[in-house]
């Protein structure tokens, strides 16, 4: 399975705009296995908070449960922050991919910071 920055984009963006603390990730397309590995992805790096994705040895999983508040972190915040524009995240996917690469494929902190220069950019700064 591979990490969809697109959808981690995404559920990052729907998770802050919820005003329930128990948000179910809704997430209209994307496939179920997809959609959990990369809400997975998101709580190792430490960017949500609030939910526990187990997965099963025998495939059956993954079991999800999440305890009471589901958020942001302040890294998530961060992050969210430096994706969030519709312009610099497009140009920034243009630029890695005119570069042959994936957004995907990329370091975390690599992404981060092409999205930071191209605010810098638009901030002239």
């Amino acid at each position: 399975m591979q990490r969809n920055m697109d959808l981690i984009r995404q559920l990052l963006l729907d998770l802050e705009s919820e005003t329930s603390t128990q948000y179910s990730f809704h997430t209209n397309g994307i496939d179920e296995l997809e959609k959990w590995y990369n809400v997975d992805l998101l709580v190792q790096a430490e960017l949500i908070r609030g939910v526990n994705v187990r997965w099963a040895a025998d495939g059956t999983g993954p079991f999800i449960a999440t305890g009471g508040l589901v958020s942001l972190t302040w890294e998530g915040h961060e992050f969210l922050d430096a994706i969030r524009n519709d312009t610099v995240w497009r140009k920034a996917k243009d630029q890695v991919l005119d570069d042959g690469l994936e957004m995907g494929s990329l370091p975390f902190d690599v992404i981060k910071a092409v999205c930071v220069s191209g605010i810098r950019g638009v901030l002239g700064l």
